[in-house]
């Protein structure tokens, strides 16, 4: 198995430094959701015990509250209260922190599909030197017998030259391409949809790292 280059291997590298900071981003989700439930919950309480303190009146005349009760009621709704405004800063903090992390996934996401970009080029120098090792002169001659069979006048200006040299290069992908691609709809594909090309170069990357 041919090493990877160093190309492949940074798309690798990056690829799980998007991992991590997705799960990052995943955690950073469950904290706050943890937090909004204990936010739910000390509102919850609170309105209890506003309730009670609202009937302390006529608990503390009926002989169900004393005063030392009534002193313990409010000291727990300041606590409660206290709690509940903690819980809503840390929860706009961690908020702040939870966009900062998706900007951070956003950018290292932008990086990875850029280095794989890169890292596809590799491995496609890696598939043609395999190609040429073992098939280069059936290829020599397929090119010659494409410009045998298609190509019949003599170019004569430098301009003539380049657009029957492009002509040439683009029968012989298509050529290619309808030998390599049984299924035509498959290579037209790949090619109007370029992420497609890319997921299948990751997993290839992927599976011979």
């Amino acid at each position: 198995m041919n090493p990877l280059s160093n190309a492949e291997q940074d798309f690798l590298t990056k690829k799980t430094e998007l991992q991590t900071a997705r799960e990052d981003e995943a955690s950073k989700r469950r904290e706050i959701e943890t937090l909004k439930q204990r936010q739910q919950q000390a509102n919850a309480a609170l309105a209890g015990l506003n309730q009670r303190l609202a009937q302390a009146g006529v608990a503390m005349a009926n002989g169900d509250m004393t005063s030392d009760d009534y002193i313990a009621l409010k000291r727990t709704i300041a606590e409660q209260e206290l709690e509940r405004e903690a819980l809503g800063e840390v929860i706009e903090i961690q908020n702040a922190a939870l966009k900062r992390l998706m900007e951070d996934s956003r950018y290292v996401s932008s990086q990875m599909w850029q280095q794989l970009a890169a890292a596809a080029g590799a491995v496609k120098q890696r598939a043609l030197a395999d190609v040429i090792e073992d098939r280069e002169q059936h290829l020599k001659v397929f090119a010659l017998a494409v410009s045998a069979h298609y190509l019949t006048r003599h170019p004569y200006t430098s301009q003539e030259k380049n657009e029957q040299l492009q002509w040439a290069y683009s029968i012989i992908g298509e050529e290619l391409c309808k030998a390599v691609f049984a299924d035509e709809s498959e290579a037209i594909q790949i090619f109007v949809e370029p992420s497609l090309a890319l997921n299948r170069i990751d997993e290839i990357i992927s599976q011979a790292a």
